[in-house]
């Protein structure tokens, strides 16, 4: 049985990615009645309009995890650690969307298009990554698989729902001319602005956490600890879409056109590289891929230089698609089994 066809459990589903996730969910087949949404205590009772049906949002508790064999958590760190063993108690398997497990070591830090062997035993609990490192990689893995990465260089240009739907009020507020207060999601004004990532900032590498979490994943997704990534992560006032500009330096001389060949050869990529014909945010959004282009290669002594703009709708492409795609690719193993 497709486990679209069974009821599965979605918690903390009136956030920005668990409202993506059961439109994605209804898109790719799956009945409304067998979606269990669940969220905290001030929206229980709601009605979710989504995709033409009506999600009724349920408070959670133990009794709900027996019987479904998929969970799909989107809610706080903190619920994350809560409920997660709950689940896996219950014979559940969870698709984790928060930070809580992703370097865990026990833990497979999954985005099916690049790393899906990750998945081939089958595990309980799948962790997505970051919405950032779910772009960034998509983008560069036809390039990662023909080549030889020395080092990336990202600066990235992240959509202030990012920071959930406190960051789009916050935004919404400031562009209607509303006082914003000291306390509020970010440390600046993000209306007409853009500023470093409200992460806090290690004092002693002098990243923030934002950035830390793009060179952590990259290491364990890709099994390689010493690849150099230096990423800049910034806030930029816009509703969804992350757009990067990327750097990277191959080891040995290769052509643009062989660059391009390995885009297009990419999964879940299209490239738009044409003049007058590269990806923007707006194109990118409630896109299914990562848009790729403004290709530029520059030859060195024994190395090469590739540059290249990525945008991807970090909702759902980086994180409730990518969830999606973990439950259909688990589920496709398990049917060869």
């Amino acid at each position: 049985m497709n486990y679209t066809e069974q009821q599965i459990l979605i918690i903390g589903a009136s956030g920005l990615v668990g409202s993506e996730l059961i439109s994605i969910l209804l898109e790719h087949g799956m009945q409304a009645t067998n979606i269990i949404a669940t969220a905290s205590k001030h929206s229980i009772g709601k009605v979710l309009n989504i995709e033409g049906n009506s999600i009724v949002l349920h408070p959670i508790h133990d009794d709900l995890f027996y019987s479904k064999p998929l969970v799909f958590q989107c809610a706080s760190n903190e619920a994350a650690l809560k409920w997660t063993p709950i689940a896996l108690d219950a014979g559940c398997t969870v698709i984790d969307c928060s930070s809580t497990f992703r370097l865990n070591p026990e833990v497979p830090l999954t985005i099916p298009s690049v790393n899906s062997s990750s998945l081939e035993t089958s595990p309980t609990l799948v962790a997505g990554p970051n919405c950032t490192t779910i772009i960034l990689l998509t983008a560069i893995h036809g390039i990662h698989m023909a080549f030889d990465i020395k080092s990336i260089t990202v600066a990235t240009y992240q959509s202030i729902s990012g920071a959930g739907k406190d960051g789009l009020r916050a935004l919404t507020d400031e562009t209607n001319g509303k006082q914003r207060t000291s306390n509020g999601v970010f440390p600046e004004p993000c209306a007409l602005n853009v500023f470093c990532h409200e992460s806090l900032v290690n004092p002693n590498t002098g990243f923030n956490s934002e950035e830390e979490n793009v060179i952590d994943e990259i290491h364990k997704i890709w099994d390689d600890p010493d690849i150099q990534i230096i990423p800049t992560c910034m806030r930029v006032p816009i509703v969804r879409v992350h757009t990067e500009s990327i750097t990277l330096t191959i080891r040995g001389l290769i052509s643009e056109a062989e660059v391009l060949n390995a885009l297009h050869n990419s999964t879940n990529v299209v490239v738009l590289n044409d003049e007058g014909n590269f990806p923007t945010a707006l194109k990118a959004s409630c896109s299914d891929v990562v848009l790729v282009g403004h290709v530029r290669v520059v030859a060195g002594v024994n190395e090469t230089t590739v540059s290249i703009v990525a945008c991807g709708d970090q909702i759902r492409t980086g994180a409730a698609l990518n969830a999606v795609r973990i439950a259909e690719k688990l589920f496709e193993i398990s049917t060869k089994k």
